[in-house]
């Protein structure tokens, strides 16, 4: 029996998406074709759990779990230092690993140095190129940077959840170290705690960061109230342009239209989207697009940007759901808000028996592409052939 240590900002995830979610998957799929998984991942209160399947937890404490998304700001840096030094100590207590997994690039100080303690390769996630989108954090990004420099080189392998990141990944010139493994679905235990949430037309769940296109589709969202004046968005998530996003959405005079529900547990997110006809990304770069494979499972069409792994999602849906747009940097691509509202409109025009049998057909056909078995079997032949 293989055994492996994986690091990850979460497990389960709580407010964190996209690969975390995934990780999930992932360690669970493993187990289930024999492997011996041990994680280790942040939290408030120490704590050391076997899950049923043999999956062990190491709950490490530190400050700033869910606050910082960078190490440059006080909080960040202390929660960095604290899981570094407590993990040290849990390296040197688990069971040797044949590998080490790197699921949040934030971790790689402490996945590196569990790899160089046991002298087994270390193979890293890359789950988002974060100079592409640093100008639209205003710079704010480069500490991750850096952090991402190192893990390209340091890692021992690399892999990506998108046709569209492997060639991004050849492009930096780490082709050769790159292997394109599909994101996969179908492992959540955790994900069907009851929630209150009344229906609605849309619903946008992510991440309220500038990336996401949260202000892009307020505006566009504005344009459809004036042809559906009873049309209903409800916006999950939290973030640094949810502040912006209510000052918008105030206005534009939509607070009857549309309502913020903040972070709303990911383990809730079953009933989220099932409380939605229409689940919306416009994201302006998306290296995979977890939340539309999300949003499909769960029975919300998705509308979606025409960008990145968004494209290779939408390719599961019988029905042209990509909105096209202008790419105004290398990597950043603004939906056309008018083609947006356009688009938007028409999903609210299919009849309900239609829709239905859409989504159907959709999910059927995403779930035989990301199914997670099919993508923990790739990843178990990637890390034999190591």
């Amino acid at each position: 029996m293989k055994n492996i240590v994986v690091f990850s900002q979460e497990y389960p995830p709580y407010f964190w998406g996209g690969a975390t979610p995934f990780t999930v998957n992932l360690v669970n799929g493993l187990s289930t074709l024999g492997v011996h998984v041990q994680l280790m991942t942040i939290c408030n209160e120490e704590s050391y759990k076997r899950q049923a399947n043999g999956v062990v937890i190491y709950r490490i404490p530190a400050s700033g779990v869910y606050q910082d998304e960078s190490m440059e700001s006080d909080r960040g840096l202390k929660r960095h230092f604290q899981f570094l030094k407590k993990s040290r100590q849990v390296v040197s207590q688990v069971q040797a690993p044949d590998f080490v997994i790197l699921a949040d690039s934030l971790c790689f100080p402490e996945a590196k140095g569990c790899a160089l303690h046991f002298g087994v390769p270390l193979i890293t996630m890359v789950n988002q190129v974060f100079s592409d989108i640093n100008g639209l954090w205003n710079g704010e990004l480069t500490s991750m940077i850096r952090l991402e420099n190192r893990y390209f080189l340091e890692s021992d392998r690399l892999v990506v959840g998108s046709q569209y990141m492997q060639l991004r990944m050849e492009a930096m010139g780490y082709g050769q170290k790159t292997t394109h493994i599909n994101y996969g679905w179908g492992f959540q235990q955790w994900a069907q705690e009851p929630i209150s949430l009344p229906s609605t037309d849309f619903i946008f769940v992510g991440r309220m960061v500038p990336e996401k296109g949260v202000l892009t589709l307020i505006e566009a969202f504005r344009n459809v109230c004036k042809a559906q004046p009873h049309c209903q968005l409800k916006l999950i998530g939290d973030g640094p342009v949810r502040a912006t996003a209510e000052l918008t959405a105030q206005n534009y005079d939509l607070t009857q239209n549309l309502s913020f529900w903040g972070a709303i547990p990911w383990t809730q997110i079953s009933q989220v989207f099932q409380s939605a006809r229409y689940a919306l990304v416009p994201s302006l770069n998306e290296p995979f697009g977890y939340v539309a494979l999300e949003a499909i499972m769960y029975g919300a069409l998705p509308i979606v940007s025409h960008t990145g792994g968004l494209r290779e999602i939408a390719s599961t849906v019988a029905y042209e759901c990509q909105v096209s747009g202008k790419e105004t940097e290398p990597f950043i691509y603004y939906p056309d808000v008018r083609r947006l509202g356009d688009k938007m409109l028409e999903f609210l025009e299919l009849r309900e028996p239609f829709r239905k049998e859409l989504q159907q057909a959709t999910r059927l056909k995403a779930s035989s592409t990301y199914n997670f078995l099919t993508t923990t079997a790739q990843w178990l032949t990637l890390l034999e052939n190591l």
